[in-house]
Parts: C-alpha cells; sequence; structure tokens
C-alpha cells in the first residue's frame, strides 16, 4: 500500500464507486459523508474496506495528503453546515487550508 492518503468526501451513488476503486489500486483513504447520511449503518453499507471514517470534514482533510469531493452540486460546498461542528467547505478553500497541511 502506498503512503499517500486520500481524502474523500462523498460517498453517494457516484463517489462510492470511485472511492472503491482508489483504494483497490492501494491508497490509503479517510472518508466523510454529507447532508445527514453519516450512521454507521451509512459508512457500513458504502465506505471501501478499510477506509478510516472521519468524523468531520476537518478530521479527514487533516490525515489527508489529497482531498476528492464527490458532491451533489456546487452548493454542498458553500452550503451551511447543518452540524455546526464542522468547518463549511468553503473556508478550508477560502483561507487555503485545504488539504489541510497540520
Amino acid at each position: 500500500m502506498t503512503h499517500e492518503s486520500i481524502g474523500f468526501i462523498g460517498l453517494g451513488n457516484i463517489g462510492m464507486p470511485i472511492a472503491h476503486h482508489i483504494v483497490g489500486v492501494g491508497f490509503e483513504m479517510a472518508v466523510h459523508g454529507i447532508a445527514g447520511n453519516t450512521s454507521n449503518s451509512f459508512y457500513e453499507e458504502r465506505a471501501p474496506e478499510g477506509a478510516t471514517i472521519g468524523s468531520s470534514v476537518s478530521s479527514v482533510t487533516q490525515q489527508s495528503s489529497a482531498i476528492i469531493l464527490s458532491l451533489p452540486s456546487p452548493g454542498a460546498v458553500t452550503a451551511e453546515n447543518p452540524k455546526r461542528d464542522q468547518m463549511y467547505l468553503y473556508e478550508y478553500v477560502r483561507d487555503g487550508r485545504f488539504p489541510a497541511t497540520g
């Protein structure tokens, strides 16, 4: 397995097979779902085997050398965060912390 760690946000119908393929070729991965789809059963069904489940967008960016977004619309990047304990994705981009460097 390579030392590159990919952060993957969005495990919907398009993101899930992409994430599985990336892990299948040897990359380490941290994943996080969006829009409330973050139950244990969601991750058991959709996350690639061996992927680290991030508790937030922030936790995924902190452990990844690159980030892939597979989101349903551009609005998902700037949408108000319903959990309030995570930063919005656009704040990482705006502040130059995407991907996080530590």
